[in-house]
């Protein structure tokens, strides 16, 4: 049997390197692939400057590299700019392989063979396959064995339970006192109301607030704080494996997409958009409401049917291959 060599290639960021990661993961589900997780950082002052002025020297050396260390791949898989870069060069390598880039690459679309970017984007063509949200890790069989080895005390928690996914500051949202203050008295309502509140914190959590909410829903059990703070034991898989809905903050795509992609009912919080700021989350929003895998939130988590099935990692995976089978790449391998 075949085992093909993927390399899902990032610059280490843990978001980025997830999306890559996941879809490869997803792939593999469905033919047998060996999954590499690669790291590729261009020297200063190439990794900062745009896409199109970054020379293909660069992008070549650090693909050279990484080919010191493992058997060449059949499928990359970049996700973010500087993997863009070196998935545009891979078509130079011998063999060359099959090449996907998740995310708006910023370079033209006819040098991937496939792009898989955010339908926030606005992005077409024939080698682009939109979807909503972003790529990842997390499976609804994933988080129920995560949950199944957390502390005894989140087990024990009493139902209804919520995950609160407590984002931050990002290019769209300034995520201000008077949003932490209306995040407060929401989950406040949910407490009062008889909700466990699993409330999880972002790195762009300002740590003040993070503070707060440690204080107001920590111990006693039936208020659980949980840090996403970057630890190997990172506990929310295992909390989205055992809540019955999700509560997510506006600033985020990942946040809402893993809560939605493991069947949780999602409830939306708005944060106050910046002046001029892109709408490109406005329309994810949209997006995975008229998909019914999420709302805004209302006050009110229990008046939702159960959401459909949203598993846009598993579409794009079945794309990928269905491509990348009727490329002359596989044909070689």
């Amino acid at each position: 049997m075949t085992v093909r060599v993927a390399w899902a290639l990032s610059d280490g960021r843990r978001g980025v390197e997830n999306q890559a990661l996941g879809l490869a993961e997803a792939i593999a589900q469905l033919t047998p692939l060996k999954v590499m997780r690669q790291h590729l950082t261009l020297p200063s002052p190439w990794r900062f400057a745009p896409t199109a002025l970054a020379p293909s020297g660069a992008a070549r050396a650090a693909l050279e590299r990484l080919m010191v260390d493992g058997p060449p791949p059949d499928i990359i898989i970049g996700c973010g700019r500087q993997a863009a870069l070196a998935t545009i060069e891979a078509r130079r390598l011998n063999p060359a392989p099959f090449r996907v880039q998740i995310q708006r690459p910023r370079a033209p679309l006819r040098l991937f063979d496939l792009v898989i970017p955010p339908a926030h984007d606005l992005l077409a063509g024939d080698n682009v396959v939109e979807i909503i949200g972003a790529p990842g890790r997390l499976t609804k069989a994933g988080v129920a064995d995560a949950a199944a080895s957390l502390d005894p005390a989140y087990l024990a928690a009493p139902r209804p339970r919520v995950a609160a996914l407590i984002g931050g500051p990002g290019k769209a949202h300034a995520f201000s006192v008077a949003d932490q203050t209306a995040i407060r008295a929401a989950l406040n309502v949910l407490a009062e109301t008889g909700w466990t509140l699993f409330v999880t914190t972002s790195r762009r959590t300002p740590a003040a607030f993070g503070e707060e909410l440690a204080r107001a829903f920590g111990d006693p059990p039936h208020r659980v704080h949980v840090a996403m703070n970057g630890r190997a034991a990172n506990p929310y898989p295992g909390v989205l494996g055992l809540v019955d809905a999700a509560f997510v903050t506006a600033d985020s795509v990942n946040m809402a997409s893993e809560a939605a992609t493991v069947g949780l009912p999602v409830s939306v919080m708005p944060v106050s958009r910046k002046p001029f700021a892109s709408r490109k989350l406005d329309r994810f929003h949209t997006a995975l409401i008229e998909r019914g895998a999420a709302k805004w939130f209302d006050g009110d988590l229990t008046a939702r049917s159960a959401p459909p099935p949203f598993d846009e990692t598993a579409r794009a995976a079945e794309v990928v291959l269905a491509r990348w089978r009727a490329h002359d790449s596989w044909k070689r391998t």
